[in-house]
């Protein structure tokens, strides 16, 4: 073999248009690194998600608790005050 045979031009892979001819170019790498680190971050984001929809229906539930015991405590006031609803008057 001889010298000239030898390809140490290290610029081959350099088109004309200055673009990158080389297997696999660096658009390419950073394409799939770009869709890797999507794909990665899926599930973190589906559990964020998800904890933020339970922390959502947690306080919806204590809030409607709270109305609940706030609406059962009014009325059992009102009939404490010694009204029975429908019993009739003693005078």
């Amino acid at each position: 073999m001889r010298h000239e045979d030898v390809d140490t031009d290290y610029s081959r892979g350099i088109g004309d248009d200055g673009a990158c001819d080389c297997d696999p170019c660096f658009s390419e790498m950073q394409t799939v690194e770009v869709l890797t680190n999507s794909l990665l971050s899926i599930p973190d984001l589906a559990r964020s998600i998800g904890q933020s929809m339970n922390e959502f229906r947690k306080a919806r539930e204590d809030i409607g608790r709270e109305l609940h015991d706030a609406g059962a405590s009014s009325a059992s006031s009102t009939l404490s005050n010694g009204e029975v609803q429908g019993a009739p008057r003693s005078e």
